[in-house]
Order: C-alpha cells, then structure tokens, then sequence
C-alpha cells in the first residue's frame, strides 16, 4: 500500500492564478457563413445549420443569451461585423490581421488547410508549385490572406462559396484551390465530384476557429468563454463534434471482403495470412463494439452523476473529493485535500499537463478536459479523465472549481489491444512483396504501400487517382479494360502489361484481378514484378539479331579460331565467311603494330575481361585503314574462357572528320596559326611550366597599323594575303616550342616560354625578339601586283605565375599595344601595373561620367568679363562636375574623357541649354539685360550635322537676344575639315550668333583663314598674360595680338589677369576687355548675380 504522504513527497508546489473578469448580458446579432460545411450550412437565415451554428445555440442556451442569425457570404458578413451591424461572428479563423478589430473566445475548432487539384492531370504536387499558378480561394477567408501573404495575390480567382470554387476547379478552368481540408472534403462529397483530391502535404496555413466579439467587449467575450467551457465540461461539444465531424474520419478496410479473393499466386503466406485476417478482424470488431458500449456508459455516468466529483476551492488552496473518488483511488477519506496533495498522486509524467490545462482554463477560459495517470493505494496508476469549470466573482476573480472525474483504465486497455491488432493488420497489408489495389470505374479506391512504391508514389497520390496514369500506353490501358469489363464472368484474370512509374520509368508487371464487391462494382487487383524476367525475354530474343548489325562482327573459340563472322565483318575487310572460318584474326594484321603492343592488348585483355581501342588493320585487297576495335570475353559458368567475341568499325572516314573538325576548332583557316581557343590552351600549360621551373614567359600582342585602310584602299582581299604573309614572317622570327596565333582581324599573338628567371632579364630577351619582328614586318610586301609597308605596335606583358587570369593577361598585353600606338606606332611598350591602374580609374571616371548628367551632378559656374572701367560686359559659363564621392572633378580629367567617349554631345547641348536659360533670366532684369554670355564648344559639337539647327533651336525655345550668346571656339578647331567649320560659323552668323576664337596664339594661328573666319572676338591666352610683367618676349607677343585684332576689326579680350599691373600693362596696349581672378574667379550662378550688385 502507498500512503497518501509518500505519495506527496517531491512533488513540484504550484498556485492557480486568477484572471477572468465577469460577463454580461446582451440581445445579438449572429454572423454565419453560407455554405461552408462542415462548420455552416445553409443559404438563408432560416436554414442556417453546421457544426459552429449547433454550438452557438448551446453556448448561447447556456449563457442565457438572445439572438438572431443572420446568414450571408463570408466576405459579406465579415464587412458587416466590421461596420458594426453584427456583434459577433460564430466561426471566424484567428489571424494578426483580425485581431486589430475583433477579440477572439477560445478556438472551438482547429483545422489544417488543404490544397485541392485535379486528379492525375495536374502540376501541382506541393505548395511551392503554386508560383505562376491560377488559384482559387474564397474571398476574405483565412486562405485567402494567407496566398496574398505569400505573395500570389494577381493569381488569384475571388469566390463566394466552396462549392462554388471547387465546381471551377473541376471545369479545368485553375490549377488549385486553398480551403479548409473538412470543408473541401464534405463539399466535394455533396458535390459527387470524383475527379479532385486533396495533395498529402497539407498548406502552409491553419485555421483556428473561434467565436468573435466587437473590441471593448470584455463581458461578453467572458460570458462566451463561459459557455463555451460549459458545453465542453458537459459532453455536449463532444457530441457536436461527432455529429458533424465524426462522418469524415477514414472508414476501415474491410479486409475480409478485401483478401477473399487473394490469388494462388500469393502462396502459402496469403492463405495463411487470409485466415489471420479474418479472426483478428473479429477480434478487432469486437473490441470495438466493447470500445464503444464502455464509452456510452462512461456518458450515461456523466449524465446520470455515477461518477466521482470533486471541488476546488481555489482562495484557500483545499480540495473536496466525492465518496466515488476515494473508493475509486482506495484511499481513506481526507480532510481538505490540498492542491498539491492531488498533483503529488499524478503520475510524474503527467503532472506538468495537468497544471498546465488548469492554468489555460483559468486564465483563458480554455476547455478543461484531460486524461491523466492517478496513483492508487494498491501501487498501480489508473487512468483518469477529469472535467471541470471554474466559476468567478465580480471582480472577475475565480474562486471555485468544481467537476467530475472518471475512471477511463479499461478505455485505454481497449484502444492498446486495437492498436495491436490495427498493427498485425497492417504488416500483412503492407508487405513490400506484392502489390495491392482496389478499383471501381477504373478508379483506384485503395492501395498498399507496396503498390505506391512499385509505382514510385506515395499511397495518397494513388488513391483517388485514375488508372490510366499507371500505363505506359493507350494499347495496354484498353487491353486491360477489356478484361476488366468481363471481370464479373471470369473467375480470376490473368496478365501482364508495361507500367510506368512516376520518374518516368517503364516496368512489367504480372497482375490478376477478380471481382471483391459486385454489389458496388469494386474488384481487387494485385502485382508482382516482372520486369527482370521480362528483360531477360527481350534480351534473349535481341541477340538473335544483333549479330547481323551495322557493325562487323567475329566470334572466335578460346584458341583464336574464328568461328563465325556477320555480313558486315566481310564488307568492312573483304574476307567472305569462308575466307575467314578456320583462320585467326592475324589475317587482319597491318604490321603497323609492333609485338608489343599485342602483348598489351591480350594482358588487358585476360585482366579485364575486355578491350577497346583505335587499331590499323589491313583488309583483303591490301589496303591498310583505322578500325574501332572492341574485344570481349565470353566464360562458362566455371570462370573459364570459351570465346572471344569481337565487333569492329571502319573509321576512316569519322577520323578524317575528326582532324577536319580538329583544324578548324584550333587552328585559322586563313593562316593556318592557331587560333585563340589553342593559344588560350597552350598558355594554360605554359603558365603551369613556368609555375614549376620558375622561368618566365611573355605574351606580345600585335596589331598592324593602318590595317583597315589597306582594306578600304584595295579590297580584303589584298588584306587577307598581307595576313597570311604576316603570319609566316612571324612563324621565322620566333624559336621552337614558342606560338604564333591570330586573334581574328589584324591582331596576332606571339607567346614565348622558357625565358630567363630575372624580370629584366626575361624582359630583355622579349624585347630583343619583339624588335625582331619589327625589323621583319617593316620589310617590303608584294600584295599581287602591289608593293606595300606596313608596321606594327606591340605590346608586351611578361608572366611566371600558374595563379595568373589568362584573360587578364591578354587584356594586359592588349592595353600595353593601344600604348604602343599612342606613342606613335610601330614600337614596342611593357605593360606596367600603374598602366592598369590608371585606365580602370580611367573606366571609373567614364562609369560616372555617363550618369552624372542625369543624376545632376553637372553644375555651371560663371566668370566675370569686365571693360576697362571695370563694368561687366558679359561671363564665360564654365562647367563643373560635383561628384558626391569624389568631389569636385577638375574639367581638364573629365573633359578629354567626354571627348573620347562621345559624351561631350550630350553634355554640349546641356551647357548650350542651360546658357540660354541664364540669358533669358538675365534679360528680364534691367541691371543684366546687357550681358553676353562665352560658352566653350567642342570640335565634335561643332561637326555635328543638326549643330546649327539645335542652337537655333536653343535661341528660340528660349526667346534671347542670339547677339548675347558667344561660341568659343579653338585653333586646334582649325586644323581640319576648315571649310566646312567656316560654313557653320557663318550660317550662325546670320542667326546672331556671335564667335570668339579661344586662347589665341598657341596654336594654328594662320592669318589666311582668320581672315575668313566671321569672328566678333580674339581671346589672348592666359599663358602670355601670366608673365606679361617680367617677359618682354609676352609682351611683344601681346602686344602684335592686340594690334592684329585691331587692324581685323575684332574685339581683344585678355583672360588670365591676376593683378593690377598686368591689367594696366594690357590697357597701356589698347587692350579694354579682362577675365580673371583680378575680378572674381568662377562662381555658381546665385554667387554671380550677387556679385553683380556690389560692381
């Protein structure tokens, strides 16, 4: 016997909380779904009817409450809760969202969500196949937040109804539909639409349904929960939910019916197991019918009060226990049991459960109903279910307890015993040995995992599913369904037919069928592997004509003697089957292979069992040719050698391909150098060499100068001989093991190995060769009948490290080449790391550059031009480049790089925009109207055809005063193309426009054509005024500048004037226009004007 203290001892000490505040009473409108079983059904108020509809009316009986139900489509009444014309909605699923405007009781119901697809004709397998997908959901339900969330909100079809979405589905017309799995299920049952079933993986949602109150409703969302806690202590949720829930749960096989017709086939173990079957299903049924007269007593004794009682009195901590609760424990009656003193009876494992539901009861009106272990006074533990409810004064504390308990030991002796015997059910059903299936109307109702896995599925994607996936061919599916037909009259069928498994592959299976049920049209079927034997059929019947093939074939004994040949061995050599039966295959040799080579061959040969490879043979008429050759061993089943079995092919005509194809996949069709791919393979193993042997290698990138003129002037013809002469002066002027490749065009490769260890040294020796090939290439060529010379730039880059990118390489040695040509052409450059470092900032700079102008990060500034008298006369706009990284790029970086790339057009008209604008403003103000505006132009502006219409076009877009707008333009401008230059500037002329020739005297400066030239202005450069005061020679030159502009009738501006005594050594001259820091240095536009106000 174990005493109640022994019982207490160690036992974890725990206090219930109290947090329920007191209910009120309230009249209410009810919220319910339509159609949405099995939780509503229903279209109308007066039919409204499902699970959550039964457990309002009991809760609300329970909590005295007045009602009236109002049922409308689920995004309907959902609107109206929000609106405030419900005041509580009875099955709404829990969500973060819903919580911001509802309060939830406890969840009555948790249910999965499903994925719904069509049968055996749809994609989707899993949730992930949903991306890109139609889906159905209903609109406002849990599934449909739940695949916005996910992001499928434009894939989305919007319905009112399950029935209605699920219709949709099984039109074909979408690919799934996301609902609740109970309510999809009853609907397609109602429905009797066969062709759709659930996916195994259920969807990544669930739906905790529960009864839903307005915020600010703490009365009545207690006195639900109350209600709620009732029905669930009281049996009547248990009830319910059997009523509705109870009709879905999976019906067992009847698996007497099912292996009644268990074939032969099967053996002894079937007929055994057939027996087995039948009495343990007896069995099994009658445990059942035990289990389920045990569980209607145990529900009379809830109802009739049989059972024990207890109370709690959760102020003081004490508990009172029934006389039925003692004498169901064995222990004598005690005074005032504590709390503590029950959890210390509860089995250890158990305890933390118990407290736990006590717990969720009292502070969230949870259900409180669990099944626990209990020690008894013989030693031994019962199981226990126990219920109750708490009850709560005013202040919403709870205070009492109170509930019942039953003895449920003989419930869980029963639900072991079924399990055992569900157990040995299953090992015979799901033998891995033989496959088994049910099938009505060519449908497969049920199936062991054997089959699935034969199959390659699982069982839940067979099930449901139609038979005709599981054929390889239409051919076998009707010739299985013709049997099928008969089946009622046959007694047992006999076949066999190609399957294919899910993965695709094809499989034979032996199958019988028989008629199970033919009251409802159900026959089993069962399957058995055939595929090894069915091969081993195929293979037998195959060789009998593989003999025969394409390729020649000889047979010869363990000796050599040949024994048989095909009709393709003689037309491949020339020996008939009687010139070579009784000979060995030493009539084929070639003597092209040495003893050696033979004696190899034949100890693969016994080592391996087989051999293959390339042989020379020589056929009958003498003839020597390539053959594929492949001998293999054929041994008894002691291990000894019977035969050998050869099959050879004549390659002669594939090899010739072959090195056809190998020529022009590494080598230049025109000069017969190898072309990049091979250069790029062999400088792969030479920077391995060099990596190993520590010597150095170089790589000289050639390109020949002038190239595409030669082309234009004589045609590619002439090109391509002066290529080829190219590549063969190369080919002499390097050393052997060293490569010459052409790239394509005009560009050719030279990589040179084994050079010397030491940098310099090694540098020497290329460019020792490198100065060869300029004095070879730079000899006279005869192109036809043409006499032509041409040059080259070369660039070199020097190399000793396996690590090396060989991209990087080339890039290298081509950079080092445009180097080449940059200084001049026909030399020799090395490229250096400060080279690369300068072109990739250099790329940098161009990145930036080609966004700078939309990102705004181009900026003008403006520099006075004053008279004499120190009044402004006009400005010269400056560009700026204000990068946020880099800061203030200076225009003599950026500029020549805009030039190069073509940028400097866009950010031309931008500047020639942006002038005119100022103009515009500054003609509107009478203090400024007067003021011209320099802006610099470049050479590629100023050759753009369209150049006089887009400043044209700038003039009048911005209605100024032409006269006020001044080109700048340079000598350097002038030393080509000078006519058309003359052209353009006059037609601006006629417009208005006005020109200044910039930094004048540093370059062409011909009197011949500044005469020509419809200039307004000269602008004596900065580098003759900057020692103006010490440097009589700038003087001199100064000073001819002034007077040439005069004698010319052109308006003399000095730039560049710093001080006060350069600026009167230059008035002292006739000099009366100045720019210069003297007075103000460039400036932002707003800085500008303000300075204007001050002169």
């Amino acid at each position: 016997m174990v005493s109640f203290s022994q019982a207490y001892a160690a036992t974890p000490q725990y206090q219930p909380s109290n947090t329920l505040n007191a209910p009120q009473n309230k009249t209410l409108i009810i919220g319910s779904e339509q159609d949405f079983p099995p939780f509503a059904t229903g279209t109308t108020d007066a039919t409204a009817g499902g699970f959550t509809v039964d457990l309002w009316k009991a809760v609300a009986a329970e909590a005295g409450l007045d009602y009236t139900i109002r049922v409308r489509p689920f995004y309907q009444i959902l609107q109206e809760f929000k609106d405030g014309e419900i005041n509580v909605l009875i099955n709404l699923a829990q969500s973060d969202e819903r919580r911001q405007f509802a309060d939830f009781t406890a969840s009555h119901v948790v249910v999965n969500g499903a994925i719904f697809v069509r049968k055996g004709e749809s994609s989707v397998q899993a949730e992930h196949d949903l991306v890109d997908k139609s889906i159905i959901v209903l609109q406002s339900d849990l599934a449909h937040d739940y695949a916005v969330s996910k992001g499928w909100g434009k894939q989305l079809t919007l319905v009112n109804t399950a029935a209605e979405g699920l219709r949709l589905l099984a039109a074909g017309k979408h690919d799934a539909m996301l609902l609740s799995k109970l309510t999809g299920v009853q609907t397609l049952q109602e429905l009797r639409l066969n062709n759709i079933k659930t996916l195994s993986e259920p969807a990544g949602f669930s739906q905790k349904f529960a009864f839903v109150v307005h915020k600010g409703q703490p009365d009545l969302l207690a006195k639900l929960n109350e209600g709620l806690a009732i029905t669930k202590a009281n049996g009547t949720y248990d009830l319910l939910y059997e009523k509705w829930f109870g009709v879905y749960e999976p019906k067992p096989v009847e698996l007497r019916d099912l292996l009644k017709y268990l074939l032969p086939v099967l053996l002894l173990f079937v007929g055994i197991a057939q027996y087995s079957i039948y009495r343990r299903n007896l069995e099994r049924k009658a445990a059942q019918k035990a289990l389920q007269t045990s569980e209607a007593h145990l529900r009379l004794a809830q109802v009739g009060g049989s059972v024990g009682t207890w109370e709690a009195d959760l102020i003081h901590h004490t508990q009172t226990w029934s006389e039925n609760c003692i004498t169901m424990l064995g222990f004598p009656a005690l005074a005032n049991p504590s709390w503590n003193d029950f959890i210390a009876l509860i089995h250890p494992e158990d305890q933390q459960h118990v407290i736990d539901a006590t717990n969720a009861h009292i502070e969230h009106g949870a259900k409180y109903d669990v099944e626990y272990r209990i020690l008894t006074a013989t030693g031994k533990y019962r199981w226990m279910r126990s219920a109750g409810q708490a009850e709560y004064n005013q202040a919403g504390k709870a205070i009492t307890m109170h509930g019942i308990a039953q003895d449920v030991s003989e419930r869980h002796q029963h639900l072991q015993h079924i399990e055992q015997l569900l157990s040995e059910q299953h090992t015979i059903l799901e033998n891995k040995l033989v496959g088994m299936i049910t099938v009505k109307n060519r449908q497969v109702v049920w199936s062991n995992a054997a089959f699935a896995s034969m199959m390659g599925y699982n069982k839940d994607e067979v099930i449901g599913a139609s038979s005709r996936q599981f054929y390889a061919n239409d051919e076998d599916y009707h010739a299985v369904g013709a049997a099928y037909a008969n089946i009622e009259g046959e007694e047992i069928i006999r076949l066999q037919h190609e399957f294919v498994r899910k993965d695709g592959r094809h499989i034979w299976l032996d199958l019988r069928g028989a008629m199970l049920h033919p009251d409802r049209g159900e026959s089993l079927w069962i399957f058995i592997d055939a595929t090894e034997r069915k091969l081993a059929e195929d293979e037998f019947r195959i060789a009998a004509t593989v003999f025969e093939s394409q390729e020649g074939m000889m047979i010869t004994d363990a000796n050599s003697i040949i024994l048989r040949v095909n009709y393709a061995f003689t037309k491949i050599t020339g020996y008939s089957a009687m010139d070579a039966v009784g000979n060995t295959p030493r009539m084929l040799s070639s003597g092209h292979h040495t003893a050696e080579f033979y004696t190899a061959m034949w100890g693969r040969i016994q080592a391996n069992g087989f051999w293959e490879g390339e042989i020379w043979n020589r056929r009958k008429n003498g003839e020597v040719y390539p053959e594929h050759l492949t001998i293999t061993v054929v041994k008894d089943q002691n291990g000894t050698i019977t035969n050998y079995v050869a099959t050879l092919t004549d390659i002669t005509m594939s090899k010739a391909a072959a090195e056809e194809i190998q020529n022009l996949a590494f080598f230049d069709p025109l000069t017969g150098l190898p072309n990049r791919r091979l250069l790029i393979d062999r400088l792969n193993h030479a920077l391995a060499s060099s990596s190993r042997s520590g010597k150095q290698g170089a790589l000289l990138f050639l390109d020949l100068d002038h190239f595409k003129m030669l082309n234009d002037s004589l045609g590619h013809d002439i090109g391509d001989l002066l290529l080829q002469q190219v590549g063969a002066r190369l080919t002499t002027c390097v050393r052997e093991g060293d490569t010459v490749a052409r790239l394509g065009g005009d560009e050719f490769v030279v990589m040179l190995e084994n050079l010397n260890e030491q940098d310099l040294d090694a540098a020497a020796q290329a460019e020792a060769i490198a100065n060869k090939i300029i004095q070879v290439l730079n000899e006279p060529y005869l192109l036809a009948t043409h006499e032509y010379h041409s040059t080259p730039s070369i660039g070199v880059t020097i190399f000793n490290d396996h690590h090396t990118d060989i991209e990087e390489l080339l890039k290298q040695a081509d950079i080092s080449m445009y180097q080449a040509k940059k200084a001049g052409r026909n030399t020799i450059r090395f490229f250096n790391p400060q080279m690369q470092a300068s072109i990739s900032e250099r790329v940098s700079l161009e990145r930036a550059l080609n966004k700078a102008l939309a990102l705004q990060q181009l900026q003008l500034h403006y520099q006075v031009q004053v008279d004499h008298l120190g009044q402004p006369t006009g400005a010269e706009a400056l560009i700026r480049w204000q990068h946020p990284e880099l800061g203030l790029v200076p225009p003599a970086q950026f500029i020549p790089l805009a030039e190069e790339t073509g940028l400097i057009l866009p950010i031309g008209q931008w500047v020639l925009e942006s002038a005119c604008q100022q103009i515009k403003a500054w003609q509107l103000n009478p203090q400024t109207r007067h003021l011209a505006l320099s802006v610099n132009v470049s050479t590629k502006q100023f050759h753009q055809a369209d150049f006089v219409a887009l400043v044209h076009a700038a003039v009048l877009k911005n209605g100024i005063n032409p006269m006020q707008l001044k080109l700048e333009i340079t000598e350097s401008m002038l030393l080509e193309r000078v006519d058309e230059i003359i052209l353009t500037m006059q037609a601006l002329k006629t417009i208005g426009v006005q020109f200044s020739l910039d930094d004048f005297g540093t370059g062409y400066s011909s009197l011949q054509y500044l005469k020509r030239l419809p200039l307004h202005q000269l602008k004596i450069d900065q580098s003759f005024v900057r020692d103006i005061a010490v440097d009589v020679s700038d003087q001199a030159i100064v000073r001819t500048i002034i007077a040439m502009s005069h004698s010319l009738e052109l308006e003399v501006i000095a730039e560049g004037v710093e001080t006060e005594e350069q600026r009167l050594l230059l008035l002292n001259n006739n000099c009366k226009r100045y720019q210069g820091y003297l007075f103000g240095k460039p400036m932002p536009i707003t800085q500008f004007n303000t300075s204007l106000i001050t002169c």
